[in-house]
């Protein structure tokens, strides 16, 4: 299976180990665990660069769980296939050229972080809310002017990156993220808050920013 995806990329990548030091962000390397299943590819920055997508039979991977593309890659969207790797918790797409997040992408529920920062998002899609395990989602620095009010349902959703992009209002919906520990939303075209979403705000993000205070 490895095989066949090497060879859609052009590339060979790697092998490591959870015992080995990770490469940084300019290694492309895969993973294995002890009966032999590829669990985690890295795609380095320099290759990614030169991929000009990731091919459709990433789905070969059955095991994997954590697939970081390190930027440059992904140059409109992330193949449909993606959705039949039913392990996947990690995803890192960000630094890359993605204009949209693709349906069944929320059809993955094992999701625990995904990063689509800085991409060129122009819309996040309602299908989003289906992501019920998912914890930490970075969806920083694209171009989308608003959230789906399917938001509020990522139950376990802890943090929540959505600054750097043309925001005009958060919705109500939002507050309905019990889990939230933190919050960021700076840097968009937002002229005023309403008074009920900047306060459940500021309660989400006071125990973060206490937490920072005490250890200066």
């Amino acid at each position: 299976m490895l095989y066949e995806f090497e060879s859609s990329i052009g590339f060979p990548l790697e092998k490591t180990s959870s015992e080995t030091i990770l490469p940084d962000r300019d290694h492309k390397y895969y993973e294995i665990d002890k009966n032999g299943h590829v669990t985690k590819i890295q795609i380095g920055r320099t290759d990614a660069f030169l991929l000009h997508s990731l091919p459709e039979n990433i789905n070969l991977l059955t095991n994997l769980e954590s697939l970081v593309l390190a930027g440059g890659c992904q140059r409109g969207t992330i193949p449909e296939s993606i959705s039949q790797l039913k392990l996947l918790k990690y995803l890192d797409a960000s630094f890359g050229y993605l204009d949209t997040i693709p349906e069944p992408f929320c059809n993955i529920s094992s999701f625990e972080v995904v990063n689509l920062g800085w991409n060129r998002i122009q819309e996040v899609t309602d299908s989003i809310g289906k992501l019920k395990s998912l914890k930490s989602l970075t969806i920083c620095n694209n171009k989308f002017h608003k959230l789906p009010d399917s938001i509020g349902k990522l139950e376990s959703l802890e943090y929540l990156g959505i600054w750097g992009n043309s925001l005009n209002y958060i919705p109500d919906s939002i507050m309905g993220l019990k889990a939230l520990r933190f919050l960021e939303v700076y840097e968009n075209d937002m002229v005023m808050i309403p008074n009920h979403i900047r306060d459940f705000i500021e309660e989400v993000n006071a125990p973060y920013l206490s937490s920072l205070l005490t250890k200066e």
